[in-house]
């Protein structure tokens, strides 16, 4: 079995050789960015599309709302 060390990338990068800084850089953006999604989704229907039920400044606001939480 392969180490995540070598198979988990960063900016197509394996994990191992990428800095902290640049690690800690990464997983704050994916944190931001699931929260978002998470938030802009909240209580829609599964199978609806996002747009029908979302607007572009819903999106906006709800993704400064992830970016400050």
């Amino acid at each position: 079995m392969a180490s995540l060390l070598e198979t988990f990338k960063i900016a197509g990068r394996p994990l191992g050789d990428v800095t902290v800084e640049e690690a800690r850089r990464w997983s704050k953006r994916r944190k931001r960015d699931a929260l978002f999604v998470e938030m802009l989704t909240d209580n829609l229907p599964a199978h609806d599309v996002i747009r029908s039920r979302r607007t572009a400044e819903d999106a906006r606001r709800i993704f400064e709302e992830a970016a400050n939480a």
